[in-house]
């Protein structure tokens, strides 16, 4: 897909998607939800509306949706190297990463930053060996998911529909997000 057919389907998508409600009501929850992730900084959504299926580059410049991760459990993280939250919010990305197997879970850094070159040296010099590159020039994340700011996370179910959101930094390796990962693990 050549970046003038990217654009045309992501103008379509973001047609389409703007025209949907983001989150349905999501009163009732039931995994198991604690410290940060009870908090008003997290909603889990019972229920559900389908992910747009957003098109990324990958490290080599090519592309990547969300629908081929479809099966698995999506998280999926809007930052930018610039983002000062996000340099204490990508090392727990990583340990998380490393702890599932990416045929169950997969964690996806999405950068909204200009040049895809800056993400690998961000990783390197971090030590961020456990995470692939996303890359969202364009910013169309940030307008299709309803991210305020960054770091935004959603986290997308094996059926490709949103099932929860993280506004700020989340601490991914903490005790209280494996077990609301492990919980969606167990549903696939």
């Amino acid at each position: 897909m050549d970046r003038r057919n990217f654009l045309v389907a992501g103008t379509a998508l973001a047609t389409t998607a703007l025209s949907m409600p983001l989150f349905g009501n999501s009163a009732k929850a039931n995994p198991p939800l604690r410290g940060k992730f009870a908090s008003d900084m997290f909603e889990y959504l019972d229920s559900v509306s389908e992910a747009p299926n957003l098109v990324f580059q990958n490290e080599a410049g090519g592309y990547v949706s969300v629908s081929d991760y479809k099966g698995r459990i999506i998280v999926a993280t809007i930052w930018a190297t610039w983002c000062g939250v996000c340099k204490q919010e990508m090392p727990t990305i990583n340990k998380a990463a490393g702890r599932y197997s990416s045929s169950q879970v997969v964690f996806m850094p999405i950068s909204i930053d200009s040049k895809r070159s800056k993400i690998r040296r961000y990783y390197n010099a971090r030590g961020l060996n456990n995470l692939d590159v996303f890359h969202d020039p364009e910013r169309m994340s940030l307008s299709f998911f309803g991210a305020r700011g960054t770091p935004t996370t959603f986290i997308i179910d094996q059926n490709g529909n949103f099932r929860g959101r993280f506004e700020g930094p989340a601490g991914w390796d903490s005790a209280d997000a494996r077990a609301l990962i492990d919980y969606l693990v167990k549903r696939l």
